[in-house]
């Protein structure tokens, strides 16, 4: 990884292609704690990634004590970085030399744009929330302003992670709005900026109810600036509902109580995540006869569809135990594609994540125990984070998500996955001086691998034996080929740049 700035705290966006994965199976390392920054410092700690549809991953990561914005561009399997914020970037539209201090949660959509919770230094306020796009940072909202319906932003705002952007710009977010009560309120700041309420807890909706927020209710948006969330009503407060805002009006997406496909009622909905996109599809989760399914309710015909249930079969082999959309009521995303991710038990997986794709196909992604791109296993305690309100998956099914690793080369790492490609990895080189060969033992080999020698791809005729085993016949020079053991660097190349990890020998 070639990382061009020096890190200390900073959210990272890596962008690469699709094609640049480095494990056995689906697996690609992007960045791991123990990388080392141009000064040699190492990565100490890293968390909450998201990524677009453009293959942007924006996330955390500390090294020292200042918060750094980190941009990273992986062109043609090769890394690079470039820093976008730090303590000494100005915060604009503010007084006082106002800059950049704290940076939280971080959110990415397909323009690059990133918003984030977080603070400033040189300002007696408590922070809030903050975008950066066109290579500038500017608050968005800040704690203690003024709110368009009286009283002021609540001082949860900086630390809150309920909050999301789409790529027209558009933001939802949930706070607390302070007048002589303190009241939880989602507002949506549209793409000309303009702040409206979307819903207040105690808000009375005609023809559904007096709305009575729970720690579940986390806003989602979708391109068209639709609002998803979830509440209960004041005469039914141990029931749960999704209810979806669309220009201005509230209405029932689905409740306890009402009748699920399987010809019996919801006994509960959807505390564990729900997600829409803009064919307005919702995914959530739904409880009937004490079991948890998956389902898809489409608002093109109003029908709700079950499609994964506690004991259906599962891709390891075994049966779901549990199922959930998110680790918290707010990870997780619903691509326009219908695809998903979600986090499961079966009967030979401890806990993992799964993708379910457009065409009803489930894989396993990853779980507890597993062996991981960089040897050892994934931890026992691994819960495959992604950011807050951040969107795990793409339109382009791909997945990032962070990994504890226990007895492997490094602690932690945020890792890619993809169930269109497999890449080479580089088992064993040899170099027979006599014979004049160089014999390399690989998986995925094809007719169109390259072989990338200390920096040069040779132009030499490659023989390949079967998908396990290449040979090149030259001289050293011809190969590139240094004289010291351990000095030479060798890559697999496969179509459309995808560059197994680099093998020393």
């Amino acid at each position: 990884m070639n990382l061009r700035v020096l890190l200390s705290v900073f959210i990272l966006i890596l962008t690469f292609t699709i094609n640049s994965f480095a494990q056995s199976e689906n697996l690609r390392i992007l960045t791991k704690i123990g990388d080392n920054a141009p000064d040699g410092t190492p990565i100490a700690t890293l968390s909450q990634p998201s990524i677009n549809n453009k293959s942007e991953v924006a996330f955390l990561a500390t090294d020292r004590s200042t918060p750094r914005l980190i941009i990273a561009r992986n062109i043609f399997g090769m890394m690079e970085t470039e820093v976008i914020i730090d303590r000494s970037t100005p915060v604009i539209g503010l007084d006082n030399d106002a800059k950049v201090f704290r940076m939280i949660f971080p959110k990415i959509n397909d323009n690059g744009d990133i918003l984030f919770a977080g603070s400033v230094s040189n300002l007696p306020i408590d922070g809030g929330l903050f975008l950066y796009s066109q290579k500038q940072v500017r608050p968005v909202v800040l704690a203690n302003s003024q709110t368009p319906i009286g009283g002021v932003f609540g001082t949860d705002l900086p630390l809150s992670s309920s909050f999301s952007i789409n790529n027209r710009g558009d933001i939802v977010f949930l706070t607390s709005v302070v007048t002589a009560d303190i009241t939880p309120t989602v507002f949506l700041i549209n793409k000309d900026k303009v702040i409206t309420k979307v819903v207040a807890n105690g808000d009375e909706i005609p023809n559904i109810g007096k709305i009575q927020f729970t720690q579940a209710t986390i806003p989602s948006i979708n391109e068209k600036g639709e609002v998803l969330f979830l509440a209960s009503l004041e005469e039914k407060p141990l029931s749960s509902g999704i209810y979806l805002s669309s220009n201005g009006v509230i209405k029932k997406v689905v409740t306890s109580g009402d009748l699920s496909p399987q010809g019996t009622p919801f006994e509960q909905v959807s505390t564990s995540g729900r997600y829409l996109n803009s064919k307005g599809e919702v995914l959530f989760i739904g409880k009937v006869l004490g079991k948890d399914s998956l389902y898809l309710f489409s608002s093109e015909n109003n029908k709700i569809t079950k499609l994964i249930s506690i004991d259906d079969p599962s891709p390891d082999g075994g049966v779901f135990r549990t199922l959930s959309l998110a680790l918290t009521p707010s990870h997780g995303r619903l691509t326009e594609k219908s695809s998903f991710v979600f986090r499961a038990v079966t009967s030979n997986t401890i806990y993992g994540l799964f993708f379910y794709s457009s065409d009803g196909k489930v894989s396993k992604i990853v779980g507890q125990k597993d062996p991981t791109p960089l040897g050892g296993v994934f931890a026992d305690d691994a819960a495959f984070n992604a950011a807050v309100l951040g969107s795990i998956v793409s339109d382009n099914d791909e997945v990032v998500f962070e990994g504890l690793i226990k007895g492997g080369s490094s602690s932690k790492a945020l890792i890619l996955w993809s169930n269109r490609v497999s890449v080479p990895k580089v088992i064993s080189v040899m170099y027979d001086k006599k014979a004049k060969l160089l014999k390399i033992n690989a998986t995925n080999i094809n007719e169109d691998t390259k072989v990338e020698i200390n920096g040069k791809i040779t132009t030499l005729p490659i023989k390949i034996a079967n998908t396990t085993e290449l040979s090149i016949t030259g001289k050293r020079k011809q190969l590139n080929l240094n004289k010291k053991a351990n000095s030479n660097k060798l890559v697999l190349i496969s179509n459309n740049d995808v560059r197994s990890e680099v093998f020393t020998f």
